[in-house]
């Protein structure tokens, strides 16, 4: 092995660590505390600990992880499907699984990701130094690191995609076979990417263009067809997966499904992500607008080369790859916007969350063709914001960390697992299942942590706050007092265990015999 081989090998090593380096300092600069003092405390990521909990104790024989008690068509998971209960809750199985779990999984799945990306673009150390600079500056990574979102895993993913793409593109351009190992790759990452977020799963077309290689416009419509079969297939998993989310966009429409519904439901949806647009934290403009701008400039550059097509002037052999490589970037974006606009919601970090990781994976092909005039940019705009994420991290992440949350942790997990007994002999998984007061997933989130695995967590609905299904199905309610107040002469309970501001309840009329 050469001494420059050994370099670049000690520092992709060394860029790998720099997302655990800088969570770990940032956490002690501003919480006074490590990685393992993390507790999941926001909402997204304690329905993602409980159900690896499930998991890694029960496999899929866990109760119910709903909204309102609606399940998803198949299997008892939460509205995101089982990509990252199935993942997590594995390795759970066979390390355990502490409060800190998702946090680490999620840098050590970054650290794996960056050493992958440096050999499937065959890194120099420039680009590797590069790299370490903008994995030290991203603001959703450091700001997402020490929670227990999925964030980072699918900033880890796109990664990967980045440097799978990059190579079956150099293959294209210098006419070489497909190679097999970087198309195997990309495809399963992609799968379990699309899993975890569907609107991933539109890079299939891209990715079968460079694996067929079609020469005619017969062929092409050929692959573009096998590439939404192929799409279907986890969109199709993920939606049967996911339980229904009462307030979603989809969920509101396929209620009472029409086309006047969804044109009005949508164009209003529309519209007020669009009047968003520039509201909102500094931080989600600075992504948000920076994913606006590039898909703009990169429109630009596919009307003209499109141009080009028309007037059959045909395209330089010298831009081919610099077309193809904008045009991935461009369709990535483009179609994630869309998404976020049109159906999802661009406001209160959700449209932050979803583009951190494409602009993280549009980076990655920028930084492997060696892109210096907009590589140079990026980390600077990054440099510039720095001082402000800080300020931003410091307000944000002293939940995950906060010692009271500890302390109700410590508290009522003896408690609950004394009043909770998972049995799987009962005869349907609601009597593995609590139905918790929102105020548990909002407020006082270490009650709702506590619940021993094996046993679901549904929760009353967001809007109104406080609504809940008359009858229940679960076997256990988990009620603020002021709500248990609103319903009381409709329900047929037994108290069973003092909560903060509530109390647990045995449902009576749950159908729950033994078999």
């Amino acid at each position: 092995m050469t001494r420059s081989r050994l370099v670049l090998i000690v520092l992709t090593l060394c860029v790998a660590l720099v997302p655990a380096i800088m969570a770990a300092a940032l956490l002690r600069q501003y919480n006074q505390a490590t990685l393992f003092d993390l507790i999941p405390a926001q909402s997204d990521e304690i329905m993602f600990w409980r159900q690896s909990a499930t998991f890694a104790e029960v496999g899929f024989a866990g109760g119910y992880y709903t909204a309102y008690e609606l399940t998803p068509r198949v299997g008892g998971f939460y509205a995101w499907g089982l990509a990252a209960p199935v993942f997590y809750g594995s390795i759970g199985a066979v390390f355990g699984w502490p409060l800190w779990a998702i946090a680490v999984i999620n840098l050590v799945a970054l650290a794996a990701a960056v050493v992958v990306y440096a050999w499937l673009i065959r890194a120099s150390l420039e680009q590797m130094a590069w790299l370490g600079v903008f994995l030290a500056l991203y603001h959703p990574l450091n700001n997402y690191a020490p929670t227990g979102y999925i964030e980072v895993l699918n900033m880890a993913l796109a990664l990967v995609l980045a440097g799978g793409f990059v190579r079956l593109l150099r293959a294209w351009r210098d006419g070489q076979p497909v190679p097999r190992g970087a198309a195997l790759i990309t495809g399963a990452v992609l799968l379990y990417a699309a899993l975890l977020r569907a609107p991933w799963a539109v890079l299939f077309l891209p990715l079968l263009l460079l694996i067929d290689r079609p020469a005619t416009w017969r062929r092409t419509l050929w692959t573009a067809a096998k590439s939404v079969a192929v799409a279907l297939i986890p969109v199709a998993l993920y939606a049967l997966t996911s339980a229904p989310y009462p307030e979603t966009i989809l969920s509101r429409i396929a209620r009472n499904p029409s086309l006047d519904r969804l044109v009005r439901i949508t164009g209003r949806n529309i519209a007020r992500n669009m009047a968003l647009f520039m509201d909102g934290d500094h931080l989600e403009l600075h992504v948000r607008v920076a994913a606006a701008v590039i898909t703009l400039a990169l429109t630009a550059v596919v009307l003209y080369v499109g141009w080009r097509w028309v007037r059959r002037r045909g395209i330089p052999t010298r831009w081919q790859l610099p077309v193809a490589e904008a045009s991935l970037a461009w369709f990535t974006l483009a179609t994630l916007l869309a998404f976020i606009i049109v159906v999802y919601d661009i406001h209160g970090l959700r449209g932050y969350r979803m583009l951190a990781g494409a602009l993280l994976m549009a980076f990655g092909v920028t930084l492997a063709f060696r892109r210096r005039w907009l590589i140079v940019p990026a980390v600077a705009l990054l440099a510039v914001a720095f001082p402000y994420s800080t300020h931003f991290y410091d307000l944000n992440t002293n939940f995950q960390t906060a010692p009271e949350k500890h302390a109700r942790y410590a508290e009522y997990k003896p408690l609950l697992a004394d009043a909770l007994v998972y049995d799987p002999s009962l005869p349907s998984r609601w009597c593995n299942t609590v139905l918790f007061d929102l105020y548990y997933l909002l407020g006082e989130t270490s009650v709702m942590v506590s619940a021993p695995p094996g046993f679901g967590t549904s929760i009353t609905e967001a809007v109104p706050e406080g609504q809940m299904p008359i009858p229940p199905e679960s076997r256990y309610l988990g009620l603020r007092d002021t709500t248990y107040a609103l319903y009381a002469d409709q329900l047929n309970v037994e108290a069973v265990l003092p909560l903060p501001e509530g109390m647990l309840y045995r449902n009576l009329d749950a159908d729950c015999s033994a078999q």
